[in-house]
C-alpha cells in the first residue's frame, strides 16, 4: 500500500513539473513573439523613414519651386505617390500606411551666419530647407515615434 501511494505521489509531482515547464515555455514563446512584432515595426518604420527622405529629395529634383519652395514652413505635410504621373507629392491629408504608420514631414527655414554656416539666426537661405520626417505608430497603449532630419538645397536651381 505504501508503494502505491508513493507512485501516485511521483505521478502528481511529475505532472506538476511538466505543467510548470510547459507554462514557462509558453510564456517565453509569447515574449519572443511580442519582441519580434516590436522589432518588425521598428524595421518597417526605419524603411519608411528612408523612403520618405528619398521621396522628398525626388520632389526637390523634380522642381524646387513647385514642390519644396511652395510649401509653408513649420507645417505638417504627408507624402502620397501619384501612380498616374509616377511622382511623389505632398498633401495636407493624413495618409496611414498599412493602416498603422503615420508618416509626415515638416520643412523649416535655414539661416546662415557670416561664414555661410547653418546657424539658429542670421541671414535666411531661401535655397535651403531643413527636413524633419517622422514615422509614428500605435504600440499597445502608447505611440512610438521615429524621426530623421536632414537639409535640402536647390541643387538644380529649378
Amino acid at each position: 500500500m505504501f508503494k502505491r501511494g508513493f507512485v501516485l505521489w511521483e505521478v502528481v509531482v511529475g505532472t506538476a513539473i511538466l505543467a510548470a515547464f510547459a507554462l514557462g515555455l509558453t510564456a517565453a514563446f509569447q515574449s519572443a513573439l511580442k519582441l519580434n512584432n516590436l522589432n518588425l515595426h521598428f524595421t518597417q518604420a526605419n524603411f519608411l523613414l528612408a523612403e520618405g527622405v528619398e521621396a522628398v529629395r525626388l520632389m526637390r529634383d523634380n522642381g524646387w519651386d513647385a514642390n519644396i519652395g511652395a510649401l509653408s514652413v513649420d507645417t505638417d505635410y504627408f507624402l502620397t505617390y501619384n501612380t498616374a504621373s509616377n511622382l511623389w507629392q505632398s498633401t495636407a491629408a493624413n495618409v496611414f500606411l498599412d493602416g498603422l504608420f503615420e508618416r509626415k514631414f515638416r520643412l523649416s527655414a535655414v539661416y546662415r551666419d557670416g561664414s555661410q554656416n547653418i546657424s539658429p539666426t542670421g541671414t535666411l537661405d531661401a535655397n535651403s530647407k531643413k527636413l524633419d520626417l517622422t514615422v509614428s505608430w500605435r504600440q499597445g497603449a502608447a505611440t512610438t515615434t521615429r524621426t530623421i532630419s536632414t537639409y535640402l538645397t536647390d541643387l538644380f536651381v529649378n
